[in-house]
């Protein structure tokens, strides 16, 4: 149950947001509307068009995909989970103790996937996965237009919906969709409280959400900073001291219930948590391997990104939008750089191993250099000539020969006697 939060691009694709600090005026009247009615009427009445259209579009490349791709086992054994999860608190059923090998509190989506599971099997399952992506790009498109315009939240949902990781999220029923959306969810909340109260109610929401996100997914925390400074950098034009107030509301609420839900679910929440997401075994996977894997899925968004951070800076937008957009950069990097440290492996040309030997005819009978059988020897596998020639396709290609050629040569044998 090994899976990477791809919050990376969701974060990485806010920043492109390169258009001016303030929004446009249409923008601006519902962004200044008192109250929070007022605030997502005026990032969805109007502009809702545009967003309709990425919506759309996202929908339907991964809805493609909800039916082309084989199963996963992961999809299996955590669907599988949920159900027996419902079995327990009905019936009283025993469970396996998932919660000490689970990536995520078994909890929280197993149940939900599994109920989607029993209304429309893996294709209901997957399609629970979709709407919470689909929920990601609103939510997106909510945070970049308070912080920049309809312009920017357009193209930054437009390159999140239509990256690879956010449309096959779409099409798998794991964790990671739920996830994701509660870390948009989260951002959303600490944002749209940009007036100058307290707002300790959305930053205690904002606590809360951001901890059922990590509940769900545990490698989510991995972005908890980046929605924390996000909300101390929204703050700030209002004074310090009420950023670091929401800054520490937000903190404390996320924290006291995490440790709250660990010391509830004992030794097995620790255990899984140490051994799937704090100390689990190290990969084999070169670090070339790991960055290129990271350019191919990002490397779009990572370069508009630092294109707007530029863009930003040149223009003297104001050293509070450059960090915004900074720090939203460097959120797609937090993926890649926690497989550190990297080490470096050299790699030369060398001998995979012996593979050649006489040559046989297709009962495994061993030739001579003349054409002829040699009486009562027999070869097959590894001791054989090679039947790829002077190459191999892949490891473990001279298995199936070995079988074939070598239940041949002891038909041939017991035949010959």
């Amino acid at each position: 149950m090994d899976h990477r939060a791809t919050m990376p691009q969701s974060a990485g694709a806010q920043a492109p947001a390169d258009s001016p600090v303030s929004p446009p005026a249409e923008s601006a009247a519902g962004v200044a509307g008192a109250g929070g009615l007022g605030r997502v009427r005026g990032w969805w009445g109007r502009g809702w068009l545009p967003l309709l259209l990425v919506l759309v579009v996202q929908a339907g490349l991964s809805a493609r995909l909800i039916g082309a791709d084989t199963a996963f086992q992961d999809e299996a054994e955590y669907l599988w989970a949920g159900h027996l999860q419902w079995s327990h608190w009905l019936h009283g059923t025993v469970i396996p103790p998932f919660a000490s090998y689970f990536s995520g509190t078994p909890v929280i989506y197993p149940p939900l996937g599994a109920l989607a599971d029993a209304a429309g099997g893996l294709a209901g399952a997957r399609l629970l996965s979709l709407v919470f992506m689909l929920g990601s790009t609103v939510l997106l498109w909510g945070v970049t237009v308070r912080l920049a315009s309809r312009r920017a939240a357009f193209f930054s949902c437009a390159l999140f919906a239509l990256s690879g990781p956010v449309l096959h999220l779409g099409a798998f029923a794991t964790y990671d969709a739920m996830s994701v959306f509660l870390l948009a969810l989260a951002s959303w909340l600490v944002v749209s409280a940009r007036d100058t109260s307290e707002a300790a109610g959305r930053m205690a929401l904002a606590g809360v959400v951001l901890a059922l996100a990590n509940a769900t997914a545990y490698s989510s925390a991995l972005f908890d900073p980046v929605v924390i400074l996000l909300a101390f950098l929204v703050a700030w034009p209002a004074g310090a001291r009420l950023a670091a107030r929401r800054t520490g509301a937000l903190l404390t609420v996320t924290a006291a219930l995490l440790i709250a839900g660990v010391l509830i679910g004992g030794t097995s929440y620790t255990s899984g948590i140490r051994q799937t997401t704090l100390s689990r075994a190290a990969g084999t996977d070169p670090a070339s391997a790991i960055l290129g894997s990271t350019w191919a899925w990002t490397g779009v968004i990572l370069v508009l990104a630092v294109g707007g951070i530029i863009a930003s800076a040149v223009t003297r937008a104001g050293a509070r939008h450059t960090w915004l957009m900074a720090l939203l950069a460097a959120a797609a990097l937090l993926a890649p750089l926690d497989q550190a440290p990297f080490f470096a492996v050299a790699v030369h040309l060398g001998c995979m191993g012996t593979k050649g030997g006489p040559t046989t005819d297709d009962h495994g009978r061993v030739l001579s250099v003349g054409g002829g059988v040699v009486p009562g020897l027999y070869a097959a596998g590894n001791v054989a000539a090679n039947p790829f020639g002077t190459a191999t396709p892949a490891g473990g290609a001279t298995l199936g020969p070995a079988i074939v050629f070598g239940y041949r040569a002891g038909e041939a044998a017991a035949c010959d006697r």
